[in-house]
């Protein structure tokens, strides 16, 4: 005995399946991890894990005779697939629009061809209920060409042509400063231009308390920060994901004074008021902001996706059900998925949408070059 500690024996192989354990479950946590961040934080998250326990929709068609629907974002994705989904429910007209002409055109050529072939067409042709129309929701000008084009083919000040609006059209990611106005196209897009969209439908007598609109939301919502009007931040990898969220907040916000007409001076509703209620339709498997996932990370983002995206046709049948006569929810309602939830608190805060109104009147103003008493209703 030369007086030292003896050392236990270690046997390789379990120090090996140790080390092996120890760095899978490293990799498994920080994987999780940068899904959650990915997704835009744990409330996010958690839809996207709610999403596989909800019940299906409690029926198994809508009939959807008389409606008249514009559609923005069109062209592809989930706009495309609510376009098919209320034509196959018996809407009278879809109007499908989108930046690009050519490819609402040819989307909507695709819609004919493949419900042609399924034999699910009346009369042996849908031409006649499917228009396109070009609609760039990051351009004033845009906008302004549609309402009047929309105006003109209008029977009347109560028949609009359309009387079912889906606010679909978006932007996400990583995208560039827009060049004419310098705004953040997240905010540009899905909150200003929609809110313009909206006020150039109401001033032109376009929409009425017969309007029935659908918002496409997100679940991002939730972490809208009601002190923050990011309209000219510059998109990021950091950032894109709050911004998202910011703009789905700012519209809804702005959409449920329009609602209350807190903004317009009086007790009583505003007798144009439509009925609107906000859809978030959670994982869609669309493309939206992909392009802007770093290589790096893309492997975890394809993981997600097959763990958790919805193909958009499956996800579009909740569109009609939310446009089923009588209404299934309430005006107002922020339909989460497949089932009601509680929207940020901030969407209901007559204050806050005072604030919302007066920010945004004065931005827009300044773009549009006009007076402060006429550029917004």
């Amino acid at each position: 005995d030369d007086g030292r500690s003896a050392q236990p024996w270690r046997n390789p192989s379990e120090e090996m399946l140790k080390r092996v354990v120890y760095l899978s479950s490293s990799l498994v946590i920080a994987v999780f991890a940068i899904m959650v961040a990915m997704a835009g934080g744990p409330t996010v998250f958690m839809d996207l894990i709610k999403q596989k326990f909800q019940a299906d929709l409690p029926f198994e068609g809508a009939d959807l005779v008389g409606r008249r629907a514009l559609v923005t974002g069109a062209n592809r994705g989930l706009g495309k697939a609510i376009s098919q989904v209320l034509l196959e429910n018996h809407a009278d007209s879809v109007l499908m629009t989108g930046r690009n002409i050519e490819r609402c055109r040819t989307a909507a050529a695709e819609i004919i061809a493949r419900e042609s072939g399924n034999g699910k067409l009346e009369g042996g042709g849908l031409g006649p209920r499917v228009g396109t129309a070009e609609l760039d929701l990051g351009s004033f000008a845009s906008i302004d060409r549609f309402v009047e084009e929309l105006k003109s083919k209008s029977t009347s000040a109560t028949d609009a042509g359309v009387n079912t609006i889906v606010l679909n059209a978006a932007v996400a990611g990583i995208v560039p400063q827009d060049r004419e106005t310098g705004m953040n196209p997240i905010l540009g897009v899905n909150f200003v231009g929609n809110v313009y969209l909206l006020d150039s439908l109401l001033r032109a007598n376009l929409v009425n308390k017969d309007t029935s609109i659908i918002v496409v939301t997100s679940g991002a919502h939730v972490l809208g920060d009601p002190e923050s009007f990011p309209i000219w931040d510059e998109a990021s990898a950091t950032n894109a994901m709050s911004l998202y969220g910011q703009s789905k907040f700012l519209l809804q916000s702005w959409l449920e004074g329009l609602r209350a007409s807190s903004w317009r001076g009086g007790a009583g509703m505003n007798p144009k008021k439509p009925f609107i209620v906000y859809w978030n339709p959670g994982p869609v498997d669309t493309g939206l902001g992909a392009d802007s996932v770093p290589s790096l990370l893309f492997p975890i983002y394809w993981l997600m996706k097959r763990m958790f995206f919805v193909e958009p046709l499956k996800v579009a049948r909740t569109a009609a059900y939310l446009l089923s006569d009588p209404p299934p929810v309430r005006p107002g309602t922020y339909f989460n998925m497949r089932e009601i939830a509680q929207p940020h608190p901030f969407t209901g805060n007559s204050s806050f949408q005072q604030r919302v109104y007066e920010e945004t009147k004065g931005l827009i103003c300044r773009l549009s070059n006009s007076d402060q008493e006429g550029c917004i209703a």
